[in-house]
């Protein structure tokens, strides 16, 4: 499969995990404070996701460093004025495509 095949079907699982509320935010401070400072919620969360595109790409698939199941994707997108990193790990439950957003904040060059 193609990078860019790859990155379309990513972005498919983001869609489909969002629509079946597969999703898990990591309340990580870093996080919460960047949904603070840019005035989102959880669903304006999602909605930033659901714009993603493939040149938003930054690396991935890879796999997460503590060992466990799934595959990491990394992108970056313009919120409010700033570039945010935002690294997703999509995994399975019982067969299911699961998310789990494990950041979300300004890039290192921003912060």
């Amino acid at each position: 499969m193609s990078k860019e095949l790859a990155i379309r079907v990513c972005l498919l699982r983001l869609k489909r995990a969002i629509e079946n509320d597969h999703c898990v935010f990591v309340e990580r401070q870093k996080n919460t404070q960047a949904l603070f400072d840019l005035g989102l919620t959880l669903d304006s969360l999602f909605d930033v996701l659901l714009r993603l595109t493939p040149a938003d790409y930054a690396g991935g698939p890879e796999a997460d460093d503590n060992d466990t199941e799934g595959q990491i994707w990394k992108f970056t997108h313009p919120v409010e004025g700033q570039t945010v990193y935002i690294k997703l790990k999509f995994f399975s439950i019982q067969d299911q495509d699961w998310m789990k957003i494990l950041s979300f904040h300004p890039t290192r060059e921003e912060l």
